[in-house]
């Protein structure tokens, strides 16, 4: 008995032993990690300022062209002097200078790119970003040079790829603790200037912060250094180069954010799309040499900061109390993981069933939509679905509702029976789905009488659409070898771009013109050419 107390408790003391020797070690790469986060000094290179690069220097790193196509190259040519907006006073990415030249890290990146793709770039000056942002809004500029994606801008501008990226940084005062964890914070005022991408993101990820706005880069770190606000996030570089040319000498890095690199972008007006395809040709060139290269040309920044042995060794102490106690912990979790894994096993038997029936219920409420919103003869949607059809979304128009009859139904009822009569409806809704294939919604509304309407259908599209629903009709008749089973469409169409139409006039138009293509087929005339009509 005391040989095998003697071996147990070796065997505890190798472990403690064992966790001790990896809690220093995890505690040492910690507190170095730690160092190479935690507050440090900024330290910049005096590099004076200096005007944008000039076409000469640009030179000496452009010689790599991008090879254009044809099509490209036709599209530059046609295009001319592409219109950029930048920020004018964003140091040392962009600003425009008192001479009203356009300098800073990214004037002179984006220069470069243009070089090489052969894109000639016309400055349109600005006062502020927001002006910057609504010249690009209203087309009177069809590139932003410098700034971030976000959902917002999606939606009139398409995005380069990444050509500057930049960490981001909090900056706090002097005597601020360290920040591993902004979502730890509660109450604290972070500042941010204005027009910024860091806004949304920021808000949507750390509710837990006050947002305060202000109208600069400058007065956001004033703001901090006079403790009307707690800290500001930016990237190392706009950080480097404020604190350095304001003297905020008593502000530090207190940690970075986690997946907040700034990923800067040329920002393109959407409807030129081949401009963006382009401009990416250029910034595929760019070299990690070349941006550093012109990024130092205008501030180096590097970061200093030094290992903190006391903490190291608290952290180490902390380590080895807490591993001890979690070693009187062992035993009893063994025994609650034996429970857990039990408890697991039928947890997982439960949900396993508790999926059958979702699958098995959603299967059947599928079935009952089917039923409910499509005809059961020809599978196409029925009266229910265009009773519940909205016409309201601007982006849908011009919409085109078309209305058919099938001629003759009733005498093949009649003559042949209903079973060929509803061979006859499914060999129309056949051709129907032949050529109504994008955009459309194709709808049985009663026995012989067919409806589609089609969203972004202009006028010629509808011609092309009339015109293939005859040659199906055609194609049809003179492959059909059963008299009973011969197609006569009576057909007519309306077409409106006002989303205030409703489905009733719609309907109440393309009716009469169906009816008028009917009257015509009486008197047996088929003219090819008619039109449809437009409401007003």
């Amino acid at each position: 008995m005391k040989r095998s107390s003697a071996h147990g408790k070796g065997k505890y003391c190798k472990l403690i032993s064992g966790i001790i020797i990896l809690g220093f070690f995890t505690a040492v790469a910690m507190v170095t990690g730690l160092s190479l986060a935690s507050p440090g000094e900024i330290v910049t290179s005096p590099v004076p300022r200096r005007e944008t690069a000039t076409p000469n220097q640009i030179a000496e790193v452009s010689d790599k062209k991008v090879e254009l196509t044809a099509a490209e190259q036709a599209y530059l040519d046609a295009l001319g002097p592409v219109k950029i907006c930048i920020d004018p006073d964003w140091e040392p990415y962009e600003r425009i200078n008192e001479q009203g030249v356009a300098e800073g890290i990214a004037v002179d990146l984006v220069a470069l790119i243009a070089s090489r793709t052969g894109v000639e770039l016309e400055l349109v000056a600005t006062s502020d970003w927001e002006e910057s942002l609504k010249n690009s809004r209203m087309g009177k500029c069809q590139v932003l040079g410098l700034l971030l994606q976000t959902p917002y801008r999606d939606q009139w501008l398409v995005f380069t790829e990444p050509y500057f990226s930049d960490p981001s940084v909090l900056i706090t005062r002097a005597e601020h603790d360290y920040i591993s964890d902004l979502a730890s914070l509660s109450g604290e005022t972070l500042v941010l200037p204005e027009g910024t991408g860091t806004e949304e993101a920021i808000r949507r990820d750390y509710p837990n912060l006050e947002i305060m706005i202000v109208e600069s880069e400058a007065v956001a770190f004033e703001m901090v250094e006079t403790r009307q606000a707690d800290l500001t996030i930016r990237s190392l570089t706009m950080a480097a180069f404020t604190i350095k040319s304001q003297g905020f000498f008593n502000l530090k890095i207190a940690g970075q954010v986690p997946n907040y690199t700034y990923a800067f972008r040329m920002g393109v007006v959407e409807d030129e799309p081949m401009l963006r395809d382009i401009l990416n040709k250029g910034i595929a060139t760019l070299s990690p040499q070349e941006i550093q290269k012109i990024s130092n040309e205008h501030i180096a920044v590097e970061m200093q900061s030094a290992i903190d042995y006391d903490l190291l060794w608290r952290v180490v102490l902390i380590f080895v109390v807490v591993a001890f106690v979690g070693l009187l912990w062992i035993r009893q979790l063994q025994n609650f993981n034996k429970k857990l894994t039990q408890k697991t096993k039928e947890l997982e038997q439960v949900t396993e069933e508790l999926n059958a029936d979702i699958i098995a219920r959603e299967k059947a409420e599928a079935e009952i939509r089917i039923l409910l919103y499509h005809d059961q003869l020809t599978g196409l949607y029925n009266r229910t679905f265009l009773n519940q059809m909205v016409l309201v979304s601007e982006e849908a128009h011009p919409i085109t509702v078309f209305m058919f009859d099938l001629d003759g139904l009733k005498e093949v009822n009649d003559t042949h029976g209903h079973l060929q009569g509803d061979i006859l409806i499914k060999n129309a809704a056949n051709l129907f789905t032949q050529c109504f294939i994008e955009n459309a919604s194709i709808i049985r509304i009663g026995g012989d009488e067919f409806l589609a309407v089609v969203t972004n259908c202009n006028e010629q599209r509808a011609d092309d659409l009339r015109d293939c629903i005859r040659q199906a009709v055609t194609a049809y008749n003179l492959q059909n070898q059963d008299a009973s089973l011969v197609i006569s469409l009576s057909m007519g169409y309306a077409i409106s771009n006002n989303p205030a139409t409703t489905m009733a006039e719609f309907m109440q138009k393309s009716d009469e013109q169906m009816y008028a293509d009917k009257l015509r087929h009486k008197k047996g005339i088929y003219d090819t050419a008619a039109k449809g009509i437009w409401i007003e």
